[in-house]
């Protein structure tokens, strides 16, 4: 899966072993002092902020400086120049689409608030949504698709708290590949580095790289512009590589040559469990799920129907005419008091309401579990079963969910298949198991391990692309804030003051460029296209939390 990045990964190392096997004794010399000065590390902490800074890594980046200094690598030089002024249009079409996208999510936001404030006429009966109301559907809401293109992750909120290892883990890789394509393309233009590091407030980690600005000021406009978009380009190759790997489809062949099986043809392996799920004593790790209600979830169909059907989501034809042959005898006294909504709000019976086939109007309190877990003749007449069976439907205003299993999968369905009987939302179900479509061969390979690679990709994925996009936002402390400052200077200086980035020459410190003073105009725009994006943002984020209180 990281084909592309392991690559470049190479490329990069293969460019610093070269560089230290061919710096000349002249070319020693000139690297700054950070080079002969003794290394150090300082550590800082400050309430919920640690700050750990070193200098450690300069002698490296010192030597990547030297070697493109090295005329016989002038060709490659000017290669990965190219490469980074496409980085900088990148960067600049990213960040104007980031404030479009801030923009429409804004925009949609809030329409969406409110219509629903004047669809229930009080606005001030906002209450969060729980799974406890009883309502068929309701907690799908939090998860399906609802059109808004800016998602939050936010471990035990939107994405479960044991996932948040895992993104913080793909977060440090991809804050270490941002700052090494700062870190590159500085060296490209023989700017030092003055330190390294990383930060972490509260568990949230970030990597930064210090330049020296002196020698920033010094570069044109274009040089900076590559500089700073640089680390957003990064993040943007390797969200392209994996999205790229993933579409050809390799995932599963890769698997099989490291000891597991797909079984994607015949269903969904459970994985993992939750602790305190009601469901822990009667699935089993290793179990196979073929069926919901009379859905298979194998994988004939291009979509993930485990998810999309207890999601709420799915467009399959469900067999809804379908249902169950039953003793007559069975029906007798039994009262049709449990068909009522009212008694439903009211009555904690076992009992389900089931409708007669092919006449719905009638309706039978039956116990469902006989009915629904015992390998029954399936009908849509009564004339399909027995003498003395007649032809039951469970209503569909009732929240019961039939789970087929395979306690083991290697052995044919037909002896051991299972039905479990979950009441509830079915969203409860998507929440607490964790399936798969692999299985291992060998009884020492963990069951867990795809379904744990396969989120941790997912995770890199949309750290890689948040941290294209949101860095791109003209915010202070952000890349975009630097990005807006150089495009706003390259529009105001117009073609004259372009200086070629690839005429300056660090050696010659006698050439120095007057930086172009930053005019009013400018000045005034550069604070009305940030503090629009801070308002811009501050909203979006109001309307997202009224959104979620409202449910």
């Amino acid at each position: 899966m990281f084909l592309a990045w392991i690559a470049f990964c190479i490329s990069c190392a293969w460019l610093i072993v070269h560089g230290f096997k061919h710096l000349s004794r002249r070319q020693k010399l000139l690297l700054p002092l950070s080079r002969i000065r003794r290394q150090r590390v300082e550590i800082t902490v400050k309430n919920v902020h640690l700050r750990v800074q070193t200098d450690v890594f300069n002698t490296h980046h010192d030597a990547l400086c030297a070697w493109f200094a090295n005329r016989k690598y002038m060709h490659t030089k000017q290669i990965l120049r190219y490469f980074y002024h496409i980085g900088s249009i990148m960067g600049v079409l990213g960040m104007l689409g980031v404030i479009a996208l801030l923009f429409r999510t804004t925009a949609t936001l809030g329409s969406s608030v409110f219509y629903n404030i004047v669809d229930t006429g009080h606005p001030n009966n906002l209450a969060k949504r729980s799974f406890s109301e009883g309502e068929a559907g309701s907690a799908t809401n939090v998860y399906s698709n609802d059109g808004f293109a800016i998602k939050p992750i936010i471990p035990g909120v939107t994405v479960p708290i044991s996932h948040l290892p895992l993104i913080i883990f793909a977060l440090c890789i991809s804050q270490i590949l941002h700052e090494h394509g700062h870190a590159i393309t500085a060296a490209l233009y023989h700017i030092p580095i003055i330190s390294s590091g990383i930060s972490i407030i509260l568990v949230i980690p970030s990597a930064f790289v210090s330049l020296s600005s002196s020698y920033l000021e010094e570069l044109s406009p274009l040089g900076r512009l590559q500089i700073v978009s640089a680390g957003c380009f990064h993040n943007l190759l390797l969200w392209s590589a994996l999205v790229a790997t993933a579409r050809t489809g390799i995932g599963p062949h890769a698997w099989s040559l490291l000891g597991y099986i797909d079984i994607s043809n015949k269903g969904r392996v459970v994985v993992s469990i939750d602790s305190d799920s009601p469901l822990q004593g009667h699935f089993t790790l290793g179990s196979l799920v073929t069926h919901l209600d009379d859905v298979p979830i194998n994988s004939s169909v291009d979509e993930d129907i485990w998810s999309s059907f207890l999601l709420g989501s799915s467009n399959l034809p469900i067999a809804s005419d379908v249902g169950f042959c039953v003793n007559m005898q069975t029906l007798k006294d039994q009262s049709h008091q449990c068909c009522a909504r009212d008694y439903k709000e009211t009555s904690q019976s076992s009992f389900s309401c089931f409708l007669l086939l092919p006449s719905p109007q009638e309706t039978f309190c039956l116990d469902p579990i006989p009915i629904l877990t015992e390998n029954r003749h399936r009908c849509s007449t009564v004339a399909e079963c027995g003498a003395v069976e007649t032809c039951v439907k469970l209503h569909d205003t009732e929240q019961l969910l039939r789970i087929s299993l395979q306690r083991n999968p290697v052995l044919p369905s037909s002896i051991n298949d299972e039905v479990i009987l979950w009441a509830g939302p079915k969203a409860e179900v998507w929440e607490q198991v964790k399936v798969g479509t692999l299985i291992p061969r060998f009884s020492f390979l963990p069951l867990g391990l795809p379904n744990t690679i396969k989120e941790f990709m997912n995770y890199l994925l949309l750290t890689n692309l948040s941290l294209y996009l949101l860095n791109l936002l003209p915010l202070p402390g952000l890349d975009g804030s630097q990005l807006l400052t150089v495009v706003l200077e390259l529009i105001f200086t117009g073609r004259s003051n372009l200086m070629d980035a690839g005429t300056y020459d660090i050696e010659d410190l006698s050439i120095h460029r007057r930086r172009f003073r930053e005019s009013t105009a400018q000045r005034l725009l550069r604070k009305i296209i940030s503090t629009s994006t801070i308002a811009l943002l501050s909203l979006c984020i109001l309307l997202g939390l009224t959104k979620w209180i409202m449910g």
